[in-house]
């Protein structure tokens, strides 16, 4: 899962908050679901939380830190993979394909996704529809709906 979804997912005035919701309740309704998601994506949420781009207040910050590291960490469907793993293929993507301007974060889902066999992000960022187009990853196919 990509960082544009637990932004739409925890933030109701986010254009994408109904749509995210219904997405990952219709997930979450199948046999053994498991969602995954880097430590960066984790990284990239609060630091969106954090951003003076939103006319928040500070205690209404803390509420979508808070949600965001419950959604993630204390959730049995989440699993939070380490970037440690990724780190290399990740560099190795953003380096080649800089061009797309897809974040680093991007790269290492993707490298997530091919490491672990994943073939589906949940994502409203279309950067991993390009990504999806160039030779060798034909296996990256985003989901904004269901």
């Amino acid at each position: 899962m990509d960082t544009s979804v637990v932004i739409a997912v925890t933030h109701k005035a986010d254009i994408h908050h109904e749509k995210s919701r219904k997405l990952l309740q219709s997930i979450l309704k199948e046999p053994k679901p498991k969602i995954y998601v880097s430590e960066y994506v984790f990284d990239e949420s609060i630091s969106v939380a954090l951003s003076k781009k939103w006319d928040i207040s500070d205690e209404l910050r803390v509420q979508f830190i808070k949600k965001i590291y419950d959604i993630l960490y204390a959730s049995r469907f989440f699993k939070v993979l380490h970037v440690d793993v990724l780190y290399s293929q990740a560099i190795t993507y953003f380096n080649e394909h800089r061009d797309l301007l897809a974040s680093f974060t991007d790269w290492t889902n993707v490298a997530a996704m091919q490491i672990r066999g994943i073939r589906k992000i949940l994502s409203f960022d279309k950067h991993f529809d390009e990504i999806a187009k160039l030779k060798g990853f034909s296996y990256v196919q985003r989901i904004e709906q269901k």
